[in-house]
């Protein structure tokens, strides 16, 4: 093996190898069999946005603006998009290979990809906090093998965003008292916010922020230079010095952090442009944003995932769905991680500097905290921080609070394995006792299958499953290394030497070793430490298989019905509405119960629910994107309620050509039905309104005749059909709608015999500019949602073209910071060879 260079060799040892073997095997049913993501969010959201965008990117075009959803939107202010995160442009790559779907079957290896590299970031920390290889590992693949991250692998900027965590913790975990080190790091650390930052999940992205700045207080105030935990108080770090080691740490942290932000300005100034326009502007909905409250029963799949059946099962019977409560590490890595946290506890002395008592306090502390939000509605906590705190009111899911948890145990299960040892006295005996009631266990749930029919299958299924693992938990602590060995770790957490209530522990934990090694260099572990990886991957294999189903990337290409519907609607859009929408994407197709409903998954794609439109070319009235502008939803809520005259009139104004409904008769179970609406319109009269209220009222009136008038604001008019010249021309107009090959551009010939206004059914929203003959004009907000121009009589063209300051500012910034970047790392390398000339 000596010919292999180094590098290549630590692919295949701990702890990467089993770290990326792990995520690899995961999701190789998916891609090794030529298939690509699609349930949910793949399918729905992540494939044809940059599926639209990077067509219009090999086009020529910036994807700044969205003209097929919503009566159009912006594209990259979209957060979750990230179109900026460079592990995305690996699908730029696939996508000029093979369209949309060879694009679609890179999303499980990148998915894959961000599981290894969440994996290997949390072996980072545990190994910088100076424990072995085993327990890198364990910790490892405790994180990246998650119920937490496997289930939600299919939302996959939470996948990206996660990955990220550790990496940014490792580098807020001291390593060394030298400033040049923590400049070091805190340039690395910058980079990883960057990254994280980029990712495109803004939720996740805080609740890492938030923990970084904890985490980098904690070791600010209990540093790796502190006094044992037993000396003297007055040998003890000033309590004044340590206050002023956590200003400074989080005074460094601000500074990565804003250096990160300069550098993803590019995509943070126009997504907050994009939320200050939108139904997020101040905040969700109460009900809202307690969706997804984790639901307490489901703290008993921390020992057995399936407890309450599974989507990939089909037979998920639990409250809310499967994804969203999942965080389950292991069988293993819990009980190690229990062990950890009492032997820490009960610790009375320090090693090695380390303050293992107080981070087992902290990451209490954490796991607390987390589950207390996670709960939400079940609890009268998360309802107050939502009515009193600032950012509780900006997102749903409280139960992704987890993540705090599930990096606690996580790094907890590390601490556990590296001083795993054999138990002795009354504990030999418990651990005896817990395999044979493991076997027991087993047993038992089969029989209760044939026996019992009156029980819940998924609870037989998943005891039979915690009762195997168990098993096989038992064995491996009966065939642990002796108390008296030290296999190559360093210090541990304990100060236990076998006697007293140790001895009566199933698994129990060796005293620390006065002269520990390296722990970044790898050793050779025996049989029994492999045989500890293999179990926790098994267990945690057998977890997520499934999870992540996988289809034919043709889903990914147009539908047999898109030229069709095209042929249909003219220029007009499509709309669907709200409630049928709901139906078909979560009653009939995407069941939180299974994976699979029973029929062709190309019936998905025949209905063309949002935002599978850009993968057809179908301009549509629906949207699913997170971030969508206020008015447009707000129009939408109108539109649900409004009377059938009303109804119909804001259909056409919305320029509706085809309007889909149920049919069970029809194919796909859907049918298709012409409407009258168009995209532009020509209006000779305007009604001038002061405000959104005003404008609002207007349109829900039977007052304005939009067939012929429009209602303006910013119009210096008085409240009524403002006509030029006092008077009506039945003369007809002439309006042409020129090719859209540029989304940010639109072109249109009008032909008038008197002045009036261009009245365009697309969303109003800043960035927007217009110009007629070429010289510029005010843009309009037409019918409180759309646009409108301008323009006088005779023939001219209208030109519309979107170019935000807020993308082409935030571009300059991004590259400053980038070459602020660029220098700092050019100074400290001259640095460097001036002070280390032998290195140089």
């Amino acid at each position: 093996m000596k010919f292999i260079p180094a590098r290549l060799r630590r692919l295949f040892s701990l702890p990467v190898f089993p770290l990326w073997l792990g995520a690899l095997v995961l999701l190789a049913p998916v891609y090794l069999t030529g298939k690509a993501l699609f349930w949910g969010t793949p399918l729905l959201q992540f494939g044809p946005w940059w599926s639209y965008s990077w067509r219009t990117l090999l086009s020529g075009h910036l994807p700044l603006w969205n003209p097929l959803l919503g009566m159009g939107a912006p594209l990259m202010a979209n957060y979750q998009s990230a179109l900026f995160y460079p592990p995305n442009w690996l699908y730029l790559a696939l996508y000029a290979l093979g369209g949309a779907p060879r694009m679609a079957w890179g999303m499980a290896p990148v998915a894959a990809l961000h599981l290894v590299w969440a994996g290997l970031g949390m072996a980072g920390v545990v190994r910088r906090m100076g424990l072995g290889v085993l327990a890198q590992t364990v910790s490892g693949l405790a994180f990246s093998l998650s119920g937490y991250l496997i289930a939600r692998l299919g939302f996959l900027s939470i996948t990206s965003t996660v990955a990220w965590l550790p990496w940014v913790l490792l580098y807020l975990t001291p390593l060394k008292n030298n400033p040049g080190a923590r400049r070091r790091d805190y340039l690395k650390l910058a980079a990883c916010l960057a990254f994280l930052l980029l990712a495109g999940h803004a939720q996740t992205a805080w609740y890492t922020l938030v923990l970084a700045g904890l985490w980098a207080g904690f070791w600010a105030g209990f540093s790796l230079e502190r006094p044992t935990e037993g000396a003297p108080v007055a040998e003890r770090l000033p309590r004044f010095k340590r206050v002023r080691q956590v200003i400074e740490t989080w005074s460094w942290l601000g500074l990565a952090l804003a250096l990160a932000a300069g550098i993803c300005a590019v995509q943070l100034i126009p997504t907050g442009e994009y939320l200050a326009q939108s139904q997020r502007a101040a905040a969700v909905d109460y009900e809202y944003a307690l969706n997804y409250s984790f639901w307490p029963w489901h703290l008993l799949t921390a020992f057995t995932p399936g407890l309450f059946g599974s989507p990939a099962s089909a037979d998920y019977w639990g409250a809310s769905n499967y994804w969203e409560d999942a965080f389950y590490i292991g069988l293993l890595p819990l009980l190690l991680a229990s062990g950890a946290l009492a032997s820490s506890l009960h610790r009375k002395q320090g090693t090695a500097g380390t303050p293992w008592r107080s981070l087992a306090w902290f990451l209490i502390g954490l796991m607390g905290i987390s589950l207390v939000f996670a709960l939400g509605k079940h609890t009268p906590v998360f309802p107050w921080l939502y009515r009193h705190v600032p950012t509780f009111a900006m997102f749903q899911a409280p139960t992704r609070w987890l993540i705090w948890s599930v990096f606690a145990l996580a790094l907890l299960a590390g601490i556990g394995a590296e001083r795993w040892r054999q138990p002795q006295g009354w504990g030999l005996y418990w651990a005896r006792l817990w395999t044979m009631g493991a076997l027991a266990i087993t047993i038992g749930a089969g029989l209760a299958w044939f026996v019992m029919g009156d029980i819940s299958p998924t609870f037989v299924r998943a005891t039979a499953l915690m009762g195997f693992f168990g098993l096989g938990i038992g064995m491996l602590s009966l065939a642990a290394p002796p108390p008296a060995q030290v296999s190559a770790a360093p210090p541990g957490i304990a100060n236990q030497n076998g006697r007293g209530k140790a001895r009566n522990r199933l698994i129990q934990f060796a005293p620390p070793e006065s002269k520990p090694r390296d722990p970044n260099k790898p050793y050779r572990l025996g049989i029994w430490q492999a045989a500890v990886v293999a179990w926790v991957s098994l267990d945690l294999l057998a977890a997520g298989w499934g999870l992540n189903p996988g289809e034919t990337p043709a889903l990914y290409a147009p539908s047999a019905v898109a030229s069709r519907i095209r042929l249909q609607a003219q220029d007009g859009r499509l709309y669907l509405s709200k409630k049928q929408e709901d139906w078909l994407k979560y009653e009939r197709f995407l069941r939180f119960d299974t994976f699979y409903p029973g029929e062709d998954w190309q019936n998905l794609r025949a209905v063309v629910l949002p935002d599978t439109n850009l993968l057809d070319g179908i301009r549509s009235v629906n949207n699913f994107d997170p971030l969508m502008p206020g008015r447009y939803t707000d129009w939408l809520e109108m539109l649900e309620q409004a009377s059938p005259a009303v109804y119909g009139r804001m259909l056409r104004l919305m320029g509706v050509g085809v309007i889909e409904i149920w049919d069970s008769q029809g194919p796909s179970g859907v049918q298709y039905l012409s409407y009258d609406g168009i995209r532009t319109r020509w209006a000779q009269c305007a009604w001038s309104a002061s405000d959104a209220n005003q404008a609002r009222r207007l349109v829900l009136t039977d007052q304005v005749d939009f067939e012929r008038e429009v209602v303006l604001e910013g119009l210096e008019a008085p409240l009524e059909a403002n006509c030029p010249d006092n008077g009506l021309d039945s003369r007809p107009v002439a309006l042409q709608l020129l090719s859209e090959q540029d989304p940010n551009r639109i072109e249109i010939r009008v032909n008038t015999p008197r002045a009036g206004w261009v009245v365009i059914s697309d969303v109003w929203y800043p960035g927007w500019s217009a110009w007629v003959d070429g010289e510029p004009v005010p843009l309009l907000r037409a019918n409180y949602l759309f646009r409108a121009v301008g323009a006088p009589a005779g023939e001219h063209q209208v030109v519309l073209v979107y170019q935000p300051l807020s993308f082409w500012g935030g571009a300059i910034l991004s590259l400053v910071s980038l070459l602020a970047v660029g220098v700092i790392c050019v100074r400290r390398r001259r640095t460097i060879r001036v002070s280390n000339p032998d290195k140089a």
